[in-house]
């Protein structure tokens, strides 16, 4: 099936028809109500940038680099910030997680690859959380929450036998997060209203 959307061309200073199909159009409006709940994310915790340019067909951002000033050790001693970048521009996504990376040192962590990869291990990524939902999440693994441990999926059992001997000096930070209510966004099914119409 092909749809087709306008985009507003810097070329030729007015809207260009762009047809795409259903996976691309998902894709599009995915980044658009990203950036969207991205722009609810503010304060001293974690704060965010926007990585390269936004080419047609994408008018909205499809990478980030996220600071998170916490601390948390790394391979590195402690460390009080932390900078990942999430690559949203897979076609695939957000069927498919986005791909996360340290640009710092990796925080020892069960869920962060300890074989030099720098990724980061999201054990799920459901199309109802936000890009901003996700990045509060990953906040919670750096204060390692323990609900959010999966103990059957490990990205580094190094990081795991580590994080399960010191699990009574964690987290070194405890700052409060944002709140999940205060950031929107996702792609969530409509609700049928009930009623009368």
């Amino acid at each position: 099936m092909a749809i087709v959307l306008w985009y507003r061309s810097p070329n030729v200073g007015g809207f260009e028809p762009m047809v795409t199909d259903v996976k691309q159009w998902v894709h599009l409006a995915r980044l658009e109500s990203d950036y969207s709940a991205m722009q609810k994310l503010k304060g001293p915790l974690i704060t965010w940038q926007i990585v390269g340019q936004c080419d047609p067909p994408r008018v909205n951002p499809s990478k980030y680099l996220v600071t998170y000033q916490m601390a948390a050790p790394t391979l590195n001693g402690t460390r009080g910030e932390h900078i990942l970048e999430i690559d949203c521009s897979s076609a695939d996504y957000p069927s498919f997680a986005p791909i996360v990376l340290f640009h710092t040192p990796v925080i020892k962590h069960p869920h962060v690859y300890s074989d030099g990869s720098r990724r980061v291990c999201l054990g799920g990524f459901p199309l109802s959380e936000s890009l901003a939902a996700l990045c509060i999440r990953l906040a919670r693994f750096w204060q390692y929450d323990a609900s959010l441990i999966n103990h059957k999926s490990l990205a580094s059992r190094e990081f795991y036998d580590w994080y399960v001997a010191n699990r009574s000096q964690l987290p070194l930070d405890r700052s409060p997060l944002p709140s999940l209510d205060e950031v929107s966004g996702g792609l969530r099914p409509k609700q049928r209203r009930s009623g009368n119409g």
